[in-house]
């Protein structure tokens, strides 16, 4: 009987040492799972952040992180007109780390002309349409509208809260402006400027969505040229309605 009781009393103690070892075990692996803090600060008061392809925040985000290989998206606005991006990779270490990234855009300025649509050059080339938001590090951009003296700006000395004036120096148009040629030129450009911006914008909006889903960054190439095209074709747009509207309201007889 005795027999039976120690070999009794041994199983429950080796039961109970085995129980030991595996709380051991499992305590070990949760505490040698060290987290890294991750700060990011943006300068910009709409910036989406997302970790992974998941939004997390904006503008300013603190978090924890696990070991492994995370890319961050930085958003200037959401699906805004050529959004500026920002894109980081950070990797994570078995090992407590904090990791401060403090991300800036580009410094853009607003420039607002009298009259609008104006062709804005850079370096001899068609940059964009006024009003815009541009690169302060242009530094120079032409002025060019028909009928109005070409004028060169300093986009550093620019206040959003001014338009720059052209001078102008046509003449008054005799024809009536609905009757012709070019009236109808504008009108069914203007029709397909806008078709095209709304092709292009529904294109790059589709593409976006399949990004934040694959993260795959081939995707962002073709974002940015439907973008793009988008942005021109609208630019386009805009020029022909406020000729459009130019000429009612101010060369029409």
């Amino acid at each position: 009987g005795r027999n039976i009781f120690l070999s009794s009393r041994e199983i429950m103690i080796n039961s109970f040492v085995k129980i030991l070892l595996g709380f051991y075990f499992i305590s070990s692996v949760i505490i040698g799972q060290n987290y890294s803090n991750l700060n990011i600060t943006t300068d910009n008061e709409t910036s989406m952040i997302y970790i992974n392809g998941k939004l997390i925040g904006t503008k300013t985000v603190n978090t924890s992180l696990a070991p492994g290989n995370y890319e961050i998206l930085i958003v200037e606005r959401e699906r805004g007109w050529n959004a500026q991006r920002i894109i980081d990779t950070i990797i994570v270490n078995n090992s407590s780390e904090t990791f401060n990234r403090n991300y800036r855009f580009k410094n853009s300025v607003l420039l607002k002309t009298n009259p609008q649509n104006v062709y804005i050059y850079h370096n001899d080339s068609l940059y964009a349409f006024s009003p815009a938001k541009l690169d302060v590090s242009l530094n120079t951009v032409k002025l060019l509208k028909t009928n109005f003296r070409s004028k060169f700006v300093e986009l550093a000395d620019i206040k959003p809260e001014i338009p720059v004036a052209l001078e102008f120096t046509g003449t008054n148009k005799k024809e009536h402006f609905v009757d012709s040629p070019w009236f109808t030129v504008l009108l069914s450009s203007t029709v397909l400027f806008g078709a095209t911006a709304v092709y292009y914008k529904i294109q790059a909006d589709q593409k976006y969505d399949r990004y934040k889903i694959s993260m795959d960054r081939n995707l962002l190439k073709d974002i940015d040229r439907y973008d793009l095209y988008s942005g021109i074709a609208f630019g386009l747009l805009q020029f022909n309605f406020g000729y459009l509207i130019y000429e009612f309201l101010f060369e029409s007889p």
